[in-house]
């Protein structure tokens, strides 16, 4: 069963800036500059059916190129940070492309 999220892919200059101010934090890892990107919507572990209708769905979004601005950063932790995480702002186009992929997702 396939665990899925929905995610934008971040420019290549901007994943390499994010590696380049990489902190020392015990017990974090960060995950190789090509793997970041920003979680729209987390959805789970699917079946494939479920999976294959949810990713024809979301082929049907269409959005416009957005600007997105970092707005922080931090990390979910419990004992130790084991997800770290930039904020990101990307006004009404962003917040259109998420209601989008909510839509996808309970439908």
């Amino acid at each position: 069963m396939p665990r899925l999220f929905t995610a934008l892919e971040l420019p290549q200059a901007l994943r390499m800036h994010l590696s380049l101010i990489r902190a020392p934090i015990h017990g974090a890892k960060w995950v190789e500059a090509e793997n970041m990107h920003i979680t729209l919507r987390f959805v789970g572990d699917l079946d494939e059916r479920t999976a294959d209708d949810f990713a024809a769905r979301l082929g049907d979004i269409r959005a416009e190129p957005l600007a997105i601005t970092i707005a922080g950063v931090g990390a979910f932790a419990g004992r130790e940070a084991r997800v770290l995480w930039a904020g990101v702002e990307g006004g009404a186009e962003l917040d259109q492309l998420h209601r989008a992929n909510e839509r996808a997702a309970r439908a």
